[in-house]
């Protein structure tokens, strides 16, 4: 295409594991440095587009992005701190950020009530750690209500929601959803293939992203 690539350093905080994923062959020169529950990588998101006249949708030419990502805390909020002192232009949140309330397998009643009860209680300590920073966010299957959601009502402007009409965010193209395949019919968000297919089709044909952000892969 002519231009430079633009390029994403992402710090992870994930209680299970990593959820971010470059779209299309985008993922280049990757350096991971793993402790514990802690990551680093280097991203450079390479935009690939179908025709002889597109072009990336990144306008900035050599553009450096540096996120920290968080995945599956599962209530575990205070993880959010291992970032402590760390330089980064914004946070990805990646869904499963609210614990579960005790229970059987196989009934979801109630779940939405006890995370808002948790929220109400946890808010304020959760926007501390997360500081002034912007935000993108995607749900999970164990979210039952949306942490995006409450995050915009919380700070109006800062906050992102993915979707897979897709977004642009610092200059790169984003796109994705919560959805996972189907387990059992209990989580949130769980989806046949038809629905997942579908859903692909849209982020790659109208979101048409240099990063795909989901909960799970698709």
């Amino acid at each position: 295409s002519g231009h430079s690539a633009p390029s994403a350093t992402v710090v992870s905080t994930s209680g299970e594991r990593s959820a971010l994923w470059a779209s299309y062959e985008a993922l280049h020169n990757v350096r991971r440095l793993e402790h514990g529950t802690r990551w680093m990588l280097q991203l450079r998101v390479v935009a690939k587009r179908s025709g002889p006249n597109k072009q990336p949708k990144s306008r900035i030419q050599g553009h450096h992005m540096r996120l920290t990502h968080a995945s599956d805390l599962h209530g575990r909020y205070k993880m959010l701190e291992d970032v402590e002192g760390e330089d980064f232009d914004a946070w990805c949140i990646t869904g499963d950020f609210f614990p579960n309330k005790p229970r059987n397998l196989g009934s979801s009643e109630g779940e939405a009530a006890y995370q808002l009860h948790w929220w109400e209680h946890k808010s304020a300590s959760v926007l501390r750690r997360l500081g002034n920073k912007p935000a993108i966010t995607v749900d999970g299957n164990h979210d039952f209500v949306s942490l995006g959601a409450l995050l915009q009502r919380a700070r109006p402007g800062m906050v992102h929601r993915i979707r897979p009409s897709g977004l642009d965010f610092m200059g790169v193209r984003f796109a994705g959803f919560p959805n996972i395949p189907y387990i059992a019919g209990y989580w949130n968000h769980e989806s046949g293939k038809d629905v997942l297919s579908a859903l692909c089709y849209e982020v790659f044909e109208e979101g048409d992203p240099e990063v795909l952000v989901t909960h799970c892969p698709p």
